[in-house]
Protein backbone atom coordinates (compact mmCIF):
# COMPACT_ATOMS: atom_id res chain seq x y z
CA UNK A 1 0.00 0.00 0.00
CA UNK A 2 1.29 3.91 -0.83
CA UNK A 3 0.94 5.95 2.32
CA UNK A 4 1.24 10.00 3.10
CA UNK A 5 2.35 11.00 6.86
CA UNK A 6 0.77 14.01 8.29
CA UNK A 7 3.00 16.02 10.33
CA UNK A 8 1.98 14.58 13.46
CA UNK A 9 2.44 11.01 12.59
CA UNK A 10 6.07 9.28 13.55
CA UNK A 11 8.81 9.17 11.18
CA UNK A 12 8.91 5.57 12.80
CA UNK A 13 5.83 4.63 11.84
CA UNK A 14 6.64 4.85 8.37
CA UNK A 15 9.82 3.13 8.83
CA UNK A 16 7.98 0.64 10.47
CA UNK A 17 5.70 0.42 6.85
CA UNK A 18 8.45 0.79 4.92
CA UNK A 19 10.04 -2.66 6.23
CA UNK A 20 6.18 -3.90 6.04
CA UNK A 21 7.00 -4.13 2.30
CA UNK A 22 4.28 -0.49 2.17
CA UNK A 23 5.54 2.67 -0.04
CA UNK A 24 5.67 5.14 3.25
CA UNK A 25 6.09 8.65 2.68
CA UNK A 26 6.25 11.50 5.70
CA UNK A 27 5.55 14.99 4.58
CA UNK A 28 8.76 15.69 6.27
CA UNK A 29 10.94 13.37 3.57
CA UNK A 30 9.99 15.64 1.09
CA UNK A 31 10.20 19.34 2.93
CA UNK A 32 6.37 19.84 3.00
CA UNK A 33 6.05 20.34 6.52
CA UNK A 34 3.97 23.62 6.36
CA UNK A 35 1.91 22.33 3.61
CA UNK A 36 -1.81 23.27 4.50
CA UNK A 37 -4.72 20.68 4.81
CA UNK A 38 -5.93 21.05 1.58
CA UNK A 39 -2.95 20.43 -0.13
CA UNK A 40 -2.02 17.52 1.83
CA UNK A 41 -5.28 16.22 0.61
CA UNK A 42 -4.70 17.11 -2.59
CA UNK A 43 -1.03 15.51 -2.96
CA UNK A 44 -2.61 12.34 -1.22
CA UNK A 45 -5.34 12.24 -3.83
CA UNK A 46 -2.60 12.92 -6.92
CA UNK A 47 -0.12 10.32 -5.61
CA UNK A 48 -2.76 7.92 -4.91
CA UNK A 49 -1.74 7.13 -1.55
CA UNK A 50 -3.59 6.68 1.73
CA UNK A 51 -3.32 9.60 4.54
CA UNK A 52 -2.31 8.89 8.05
CA UNK A 53 -3.22 11.79 10.53
CA UNK A 54 -4.08 12.46 13.90
CA UNK A 55 -5.99 15.76 12.65
CA UNK A 56 -9.95 15.79 12.28
CA UNK A 57 -10.04 18.06 9.76
CA UNK A 58 -8.86 15.25 7.05
CA UNK A 59 -12.16 13.09 7.93
CA UNK A 60 -14.02 16.06 6.81
CA UNK A 61 -12.47 17.28 3.79
CA UNK A 62 -12.67 13.58 2.71
CA UNK A 63 -16.08 13.63 3.64
CA UNK A 64 -16.92 17.00 1.75
CA UNK A 65 -15.15 16.45 -0.94
CA UNK A 66 -16.68 12.91 -2.19
CA UNK A 67 -13.56 11.73 -3.18
CA UNK A 68 -13.15 7.58 -3.46
CA UNK A 69 -9.96 8.15 -4.42
CA UNK A 70 -8.37 9.24 -0.85
CA UNK A 71 -8.52 7.10 1.98
CA UNK A 72 -8.02 8.90 5.18
CA UNK A 73 -7.02 6.95 8.59
CA UNK A 74 -7.63 8.82 12.00
CA UNK A 75 -5.51 8.34 14.85
CA UNK A 76 -7.58 9.23 17.99
CA UNK A 77 -5.35 7.49 20.49
CA UNK A 78 -4.67 8.13 24.08
CA UNK A 79 -1.88 6.79 23.81
CA UNK A 80 0.22 8.01 20.65
CA UNK A 81 3.56 5.97 21.04
CA UNK A 82 4.93 4.55 18.33
CA UNK A 83 4.86 1.20 19.31
CA UNK A 84 0.79 1.54 20.09
CA UNK A 85 0.27 3.60 17.23
CA UNK A 86 2.04 0.64 14.79
CA UNK A 87 0.47 -2.08 16.74
CA UNK A 88 -3.47 -0.24 16.02
CA UNK A 89 -2.34 0.72 12.33
CA UNK A 90 -1.42 -3.21 12.07
CA UNK A 91 -5.05 -4.23 13.45
CA UNK A 92 -6.69 -1.96 10.56
CA UNK A 93 -4.92 -2.98 7.90
CA UNK A 94 -5.74 -6.31 9.08
CA UNK A 95 -9.38 -6.05 8.40
CA UNK A 96 -9.73 -3.22 5.96
CA UNK A 97 -6.58 -3.08 3.97
CA UNK A 98 -8.54 -3.45 0.61
CA UNK A 99 -11.17 -0.90 1.55
CA UNK A 100 -8.74 1.39 2.37
CA UNK A 101 -6.90 0.97 -0.88
CA UNK A 102 -9.93 1.84 -3.09
CA UNK A 103 -11.27 4.49 -0.94
CA UNK A 104 -14.92 4.89 0.47
CA UNK A 105 -17.14 7.10 -0.29
CA UNK A 106 -20.61 8.43 1.65
CA UNK A 107 -22.20 5.66 0.09
CA UNK A 108 -20.00 3.28 1.38
CA UNK A 109 -20.74 4.39 4.53
CA UNK A 110 -24.42 4.02 3.83
CA UNK A 111 -23.92 0.03 2.86
CA UNK A 112 -21.94 -0.68 5.40
CA UNK A 113 -24.41 0.97 8.36
CA UNK A 114 -27.45 -0.08 6.62
CA UNK A 115 -28.78 1.84 10.31
CA UNK A 116 -26.31 4.67 9.28
CA UNK A 117 -28.27 7.57 7.49
CA UNK A 118 -27.02 10.27 5.50
CA UNK A 119 -27.92 12.50 8.03
CA UNK A 120 -26.02 11.05 10.65
CA UNK A 121 -22.88 11.70 8.79
CA UNK A 122 -23.67 15.26 7.94
CA UNK A 123 -24.63 15.53 12.20
CA UNK A 124 -21.19 13.90 12.72
CA UNK A 125 -19.07 16.41 10.46
CA UNK A 126 -20.99 19.07 11.16
CA UNK A 127 -20.29 18.00 15.49
CA UNK A 128 -16.30 17.22 14.73
CA UNK A 129 -16.23 21.01 12.92
CA UNK A 130 -18.20 22.63 15.91
CA UNK A 131 -15.61 21.07 18.12
CA UNK A 132 -12.74 21.78 16.08
CA UNK A 133 -13.49 25.78 15.61
CA UNK A 134 -14.03 25.90 19.39
CA UNK A 135 -10.28 24.00 20.55
CA UNK A 136 -8.01 26.17 21.88
CA UNK A 137 -4.62 25.96 20.70
CA UNK A 138 -2.18 26.82 23.66
CA UNK A 139 1.82 27.80 22.12
CA UNK A 140 4.42 26.47 24.26
CA UNK A 141 8.10 26.88 23.72
CA UNK A 142 11.06 26.08 25.65
CA UNK A 143 11.32 27.58 29.47
CA UNK A 144 13.31 30.82 29.60
CA UNK A 145 16.43 30.54 31.50
CA UNK A 146 19.22 33.44 32.86
CA UNK A 147 22.01 33.11 30.54
CA UNK A 148 23.79 35.09 32.94
CA UNK A 149 23.70 32.23 36.00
Amino acid sequence: MRFLADMGVSLGLCEWLRGAGHDAVHLRDEGLQRLPNGDIFAKAAERRRLLMTFDLDFGEILALSGSAQVSVVVFRLRNTRTPHVIERLRAVLSKSATALEEGATEADLLDAYPRLTRDHIRAALAYAADTLAHEKTVLTGPAQTDSGA
